[in-house]
């Protein structure tokens, strides 16, 4: 079973699935022209590549831009998640 913990709200499953359990082709592009990618420029203050990469950070904006999320809370999650990885409690 996987469980997903209640802080990563809003930075996952930002598009709508379709019937198939795939994500809706159509409103993915169409979430991905109106709010636009983020690139990793927007990001690398704040969190090491490899992570912008793991989290798709690329989808960010999309999150952002539905009101899933606020960049603010995405910021506090980052620096919440390099300090658990830093003193060995989440590896």
């Amino acid at each position: 079973m996987l469980s997903i913990d209640t802080a990563t709200d809003g930075i996952y499953n930002y598009f709508e699935y379709g019937d198939n359990l795939k994500y809706d082709e159509e409103k993915m592009q169409h979430d991905i022209e109106t709010y636009g990618l983020s690139s990793y420029d927007e990001w690398e203050e704040f969190a090491p590549y490899e992570m912008y990469y793991v989290f798709n950070g690329q989808y960010l904006s999309v999150a952002i831009g539905k009101g899933l999320v606020t960049k603010e809370y995405i910021i506090q999650h980052i620096l919440w998640t390099l300090q658990m990885i830093a003193s060995g409690e989440l590896i």
